[in-house]
Order: structure tokens, then sequence, then C-alpha cells
């Protein structure tokens, strides 16, 4: 576990749609980027592909390695903080953005392999406390009032995982176990608290207090999602060899819709755009993807 000495208490601890328009490009570049529509340009982003998750006030925040970043909504980078605080073999696999500058880090003991825990990151003062400790690695999160819902799966295991949700005391509760690898499962959360997360066979959306509320197929495993905070939900699944397919997903089923391809991370960066993150190692480009409203408005 973290070295608990190191360690000090934190001060303070996003329907469906009907197309993706032609991508905007961020900031300007000269080369226009292949698989992106509209053929855009890549960006100089924050130097990394980027995780991304969307605080319920509103910030953008990214995560690349080690690094977290506050992205505005022009694609300028307001904050780089560095997460160096773990001792080697932890590695943080995913970030989660709260309110007050808190960010919820998953902490991952040697490549999830043996356990993980959830580490509470005031963005302001670089404080941080392990609010939870999992015997099992600890995958995606993201935030629910003043609680974190998570994926917690064991290292053999690629066929179940379990959705949890830890109390700001690191009380833990489960709430849902669902089929699939839950080092790919990925989960968010819209402003009622309604959460959604991949599986192996599409979406599922549970109540914040537990239980399954809509299953949604998808025909072929999702790899990331995306839901605003009125609940309009876009979600990447394997599609064409190096190309995700993208489509939206509610109660009248899917739709596959177009986006760029290898998206690393994406967020509703309004009701009406979707922020994603593309690139490789060598660098993370940023687009702004309009997304256009259905009839129903939603």
């Amino acid at each position: 576990m973290i070295d608990r000495s190191t360690v000090r208490t934190a001060r303070r601890a996003a329907g469906s749609v009907t197309a993706l328009a032609a991508a905007l490009v961020l900031t300007a570049c000269a080369s226009a980027a292949p698989g992106m529509p509209g053929g855009a340009a890549p960006t100089n982003g924050p130097g990394f592909p980027v995780a991304l998750d969307r605080a319920p006030s509103g910030e953008i925040w990214g995560l690349g390695g080690s690094t977290a970043v506050e992205i505005d909504p022009s694609g300028r980078v307001q904050r780089r903080i560095e997460l160096g605080f773990l001792p080697s073999p932890w590695t943080i696999t995913a970030l989660a953005a709260g309110g007050d500058d808190r960010l919820f880090l998953s902490a991952v003991w040697s490549d999830g392999e043996a356990f993980g825990d959830i580490v509470a990151f005031d963005a302001a003062t670089g404080e941080h406390t392990v609010v939870a400790h999992q015997e099992s690695p600890v995958g995606d999160l993201a935030v629910v009032g003043d609680d974190v819902v998570f994926v917690s799966f064991a290292a053999d295991d690629e066929r179940s995982f379990t959705v949890r949700r830890a109390g700001p005391t690191g009380e833990i509760a489960d709430l849902a176990e669902l089929a699939g690898d839950g080092r790919r499962a990925t989960i968010t959360a819209d402003a009622t608290g309604t959460i959604a997360v991949t599986t192996a066979d599409g979406v599922a959306r549970l109540s914040p207090s537990g239980g399954t509320l809509t299953e949604w197929a998808l025909p072929s495993q999702s790899t990331g999602i995306a839901i605003s905070p009125t609940g309009r939900v876009v979600v990447t699944a394997d599609g064409d060899p190096g190309c995700e397919r993208w489509l939206t997903v509610g109660d009248t089923g899917s739709s596959r819709i177009d986006g760029p391809c290898l998206p690393r991370g994406f967020v509703w960066l309004d009701e009406d755009t979707v922020l994603v993150s593309t690139g490789d190692e060598n660098g993370a480009d940023l687009v702004r993807v309009p997304v256009q409203s259905s009839p129903s408005g939603r």
C-alpha cells in the first residue's frame, strides 16, 4: 500500500443524439490528421495522450501518465500538476474530477497484479490521502456527489468486474457485478448521479444506490463512454481495424455516427460539444466535436 507516513489528510477531497459533425481543431496546425472527420489537423495539446474528465462545476481535467492538466474550453492548458508522490511500483491508471479542486485517482500496485487504492488529491494544495483500499486492482472511476464509484476486478478474471461506491470516510458498497474485462471498462455519471459503465455486451445504466436500470446492447465491446449532465450518451466500440466505431445509445437503441479514430479520451464540453483527445506517445491532439441534437432535443 501507499506509505501512510507520507500521506496527509486532504483539505477537501459528465437520451440520444443523431450525428457528430466535422471536428473543429482547437488550435491551428499545418498538416491534416488522418482518420479525423473534416480533415481536422493535429493541435499542440498537453504533450501526451490524455484521458479526460469533467468536474461538476465544468472544469476539464486530463491525465497522461503521472501528470494531470486542467484544460480550458479553447484547449489551452491552464495548469499542469505532476503526481509523483506514489512510490514505484504504484501506477496511476485513471482520474475523476470532483468539486473544489478535488481530483480522485485510481492507483494500482504493479500494473494490476495485486491491489489498488483510491487517492483523493487537492489540486490547490498538493495534499493527498487514501480514501479506500482494495485487495484487488482499481480501474476507471467517477465522482457521484461526495462519493466515488469505481471498477474493481480480479487480476486473473477478464470475464466479470464489480462496480463499487466509496464514501468520503472509506466505507465501500457493491452496486453491481457486470460482464466484461475490468481493465477495459469505463465509467461515468450524469448530474443526477445515474451511472453508466461499459460492459462486454454494451452499456449498463446503474442507480446511484445500486441495481441495473437499463442495459443497452451494442454490436461490439465498448471501449469508452461519455455522458452529458442531462444524460446524452456517446460511446466508442471496437470497429474497423485501427479505428473505433462511434455510437449514440438510448432507449430506442444505438446508431452509428462519425467521429475521430483512436480516441484516447473524450468528455462532454457542453450539451452540444464533445472534447476528444487523440494521438500517441508523441503527443495529444485535442479536437472539439459538435453534436447535433435530435428532434426531441435529447
